[in-house]
């Protein structure tokens, strides 16, 4: 993007990082063995190998630290790390505080596959300002985060 026509930037961890305690990780090895157990007494080896190999998923991505997510909002669209998304592409956005009082930016697409992008705010950008950008270019609609992501950062994810 051009610096001539940037208005905002800011860096923002993309989660907010909890760390599980151990007893997290003691009800994941529990539960993972009770479902290993039921499958092999039921002899369904496809769903023992998935559990074993959504087990490792699962602890990894709970030792994951997050990233730096870049944004850049200017007058081509809303830039999220190497990510351009032109305001032709976006229906509308909605500003809300996550359950950890973390401030994200949600925007609505046209995609299919993806119609709501979750975007991280850093705590020190101006919200007003930040609110007024957009509104010279999309709507403002009440969205909520999608429920998948609540129950993610219920779980510690």
């Amino acid at each position: 993007m051009h610096s001539k026509t940037t208005h905002l930037v800011w860096d923002a961890p993309e989660f907010i990082y909890q760390e599980n305690r151990v007893d997290w990780f003691w009800a994941l090895g529990i539960l993972a063995l009770a479902g290993i157990i039921v499958t092999l007494i039921t002899k369904n080896f496809l769903m023992t190998i998935f559990i074993m190999i959504a087990t490792v998923v699962v602890y990894v991505f709970a030792q994951k630290q997050p990233d730096m997510v870049h944004v850049e909002i200017s007058e081509q669209g809303i830039g999220v790390n190497d990510t351009l998304y032109p305001y032709q592409t976006l229906d509308a956005f909605f500003i809300i505080q996550g359950a950890h009082g973390d401030i994200k930016l949600l925007l609505h697409t046209e995609k299919v596959y993806l119609p709501l992008l979750s975007i991280p705010v850093a705590d020190d950008t101006d919200m007003i300002r930040l609110r007024n950008i957009l509104m010279n270019h999309l709507d403002e609609v009440h969205m909520q985060e999608p429920f998948s992501h609540i129950v993610m950062d219920r779980l510690g994810f």
